[in-house]
């Protein structure tokens, strides 16, 4: 039998965030998994499957297709946990085994991953029988789909519904069955090969942006660790044996110690504060970030959250979640980030009210008519709220105010249906129309076009 020898985990040069977010699941399962995206060869699926050589053993019972914890009867089916419950569950049926990587292919039917009718032993017994899927493989174990953007709509639909209530229920011929599904769900994807449905995208806990290494030293090293390991594979995995024991434990510790961590009343208004100004929906940001923050904590043998450790959930939690405009970039702004970490109290207070102030609640909007509400002059209109003139030097880096705020430009250009101005209503700041005059005789306008005028005023020498 030939044994075949992964690559090892502690060995992938780089991708230092791509390897944390899968470490985090690894320790904390409730986390609600990981997708990584980049292109081609950037070791996604290399670092997935070598996952998990580095995870601990778990105890299950013996002859059971669902993997059941015999140590605990919520991750157990009906029948082990009948035995668990009249203590007829010996240790002769329970082992200890590795974890694996359940491969999910893109084109399994609904019936292959959640379990279907046993049609050998109904035409040869004639009794009703369960066949587990996929997801009685993955429970207790890491499910890995890779390409997961093309996986059809009706097994991710089923597929999240699994992972959302850590049970697959079973209902086909005459059978109703449930069994525990908790897995560590794991997806990769080409974002050159289409977008993943935001239903899906939100149901993964973490999300991370990979690319390729340019640092030239690093390169040389992968290239080095490749060669080494498909000439030898066990000799290279046997290498870096040590450095995989010490992770395997560090993740062993830190699920132990998991269960201690606390967080400060303070640092969760920061997440709540993050979450809300990032604009993110639902409230499924802010539990993650707490879950991912304390599993760092405990990953680096703390039972106390700090601010780094939200700092660091919140870069992977958030990418996914943000609202954003059309052709926007898929990065999260460092800049803002550490601004509300260290926005203090007081601060956080006054944008509150005055985000109330420009957002009144229902009942109040509607104490005021309709024709009230038109006749008042716009707050985010630059004409009500002039921008004051700034005079900077060529080749001065310049950070210009903008014409109206972010979210007045949501609302605008989100509306459907109808056509709608530019946030801008002024005519300060776009283009009118750009023409050559002939002679010196300009006619008046209050609007210019900038950069013909600079153009014309360059080439005719004009001071």
């Amino acid at each position: 039998m030939t044994h075949f020898k992964t690559f090892p985990f502690t060995a992938i040069v780089g991708q230092d965030r791509m390897k944390l977010a899968l470490i985090l699941n690894a320790i904390n399962p409730k986390i609600g998994g990981v997708l990584i995206k980049g292109p081609k060869g950037t070791a996604k699926s290399t670092a997935v499957r070598a996952l998990a050589d580095v995870l601990p053993k778990i105890r299950v019972v013996m002859n059971c297709p669902f993997n059941c914890n015999p140590d605990l009867d919520k991750e157990a089916c009906h029948q082990c946990q009948q035995k668990i419950h009249e203590g007829n569950l010996s240790e002769n049926e329970i082992k200890g085994c590795e974890m694996r990587v359940i491969n999910l292919p893109i084109n399994a039917s609904e019936d292959r991953v959640v379990g279907t009718v046993d049609i050998k032993k109904a035409l040869s017994e004639g009794i009703r029988a369960l066949e587990p899927g996929i997801l009685a493989d993955a429970n207790r174990n890491i499910l890995y789909i890779d390409e997961v953007n093309l996986l059809a709509d009706n097994v991710a639909d089923v597929l999240l519904d699994a992972a959302a209530m850590g049970i697959n229920i079973i209902e086909r011929e005459g059978i109703s069955i449930h069994h525990p599904s908790n897995f560590i769900l794991v997806g990769t994807m080409n974002p050159e090969e289409g977008n993943l449905r935001p239903q899906l995208l939100d149901r993964f806990g973490l999300s991370v942006d990979v690319d390729k290494i340019t640092n030239v030293e690093q390169r040389v090293e992968i290239i080095k660790r490749t060669e080494a390991y498909l000439q030898a594979p066990h000799e290279f995995h046997d290498l870096y044996h040590e450095k995989q024991g010490k992770l395997r434990e560090r993740i062993t510790r830190a699920s132990e110690l998991l269960p201690r961590v606390t967080i400060s009343e303070e640092l969760l208004q920061k997440i709540a504060r993050v979450c809300i100004e990032f604009d993110t929906d639902g409230h499924r940001a802010d539990i993650t970030i707490n879950i991912t923050a304390k599993t760092i904590a405990a990953f680096h043998g703390r039972e106390s959250v700090e601010l780094e450790d939200i700092r660091s959930a919140a870069r992977l939690a958030l990418p996914h979640r943000m609202h954003r405009l059309p052709f926007e970039d898929d990065t999260l702004d460092e800049e803002k980030l550490e601004e509300l970490l260290h926005d203090d109290t007081n601060q956080h207070q006054e944008n509150q009210q005055e985000h109330q102030d420009n957002n009144p609640s229902d009942d109040e909007k509607s104490d005021q008519p309709e024709e009230e509400e038109m006749d008042q002059p716009e707050k985010d209109n630059p004409a009500s709220n002039p921008i004051p003139e700034m005079v900077f030097g060529i080749d001065t880096s310049v950070k210009v105010p903008n014409v109206a705020p972010r979210k007045r430009i949501k609302e605008k250009l989100a509306s459907t249906g109808k056509v709608v101005n530019h946030p801008a209503s002024d005519s300060r700041g776009r283009y009118v129309r750009s023409t050559k005059q002939p002679t010196i005789n300009i006619p008046r306008t209050n609007d210019i076009a900038i950069t013909p005028t600079i153009n014309d005023a360059a080439f005719n020498n004009i001071p």
